[in-house]
């Protein structure tokens, strides 16, 4: 049984397993280089380690190259957008364990609904979720197996 070491940046949190001090990765495609570096930064404060792309064909490339314990896909990229990409990652037999989380500004009920069907394991607004909710629910993800909801 593996038990959880708190982060001292966060009350309560944790992302390092004390037994292995394990780092867990990110894979994250955003083509937005401010707010991916935003997000990258708020991760890695959280333990993760972050790899950043910038389309949703270059996520699906590396996804396989990285072996991410987590992805963070923007819904609207360019050469291949985030449901695509999602689905292109959950076509593969056994992704389905890789908590994936897509984000988008244009936060209308048929992108949730596709990323949903595509995979997703939780949709959220960029304008309302901040980095560190980001990280909190990536922790969620992968502790917790706490799956499928929606952040307005």
């Amino acid at each position: 049984m593996l038990i959880a070491a708190p982060v001292p940046a966060r009350d309560a949190e944790y992302i390092r397993v004390s037994e292995t001090q394990r780092v867990y990765k990110v894979l994250m495609a955003e083509d937005d280089r401010l707010t991916a570096h935003i997000y990258s930064r708020e991760l890695k404060k959280n333990g993760f380690n972050v790899v950043v792309v910038e389309d949703g064909l270059s996520v699906v490339d590396r996804f396989f190259e990285v072996q991410p314990d987590c992805v963070l896909v923007d819904i609207m990229m360019p050469r291949l957008n985030g449901i695509e990409a999602i689905k292109a990652i959950r076509a593969v037999p056994n992704t389905h364990k890789t908590p994936i989380i897509a984000t988008t500004n244009a936060f209308v009920p048929m992108l949730i609904e596709n990323a949903d069907a595509a995979g997703a394991d939780w949709v959220c607004n960029k304008s309302k979720v901040t980095p560190g909710e980001l990280a909190d629910r990536f922790k969620a993800l992968l502790f917790d197996g706490s799956r499928s909801a929606y952040a307005g």
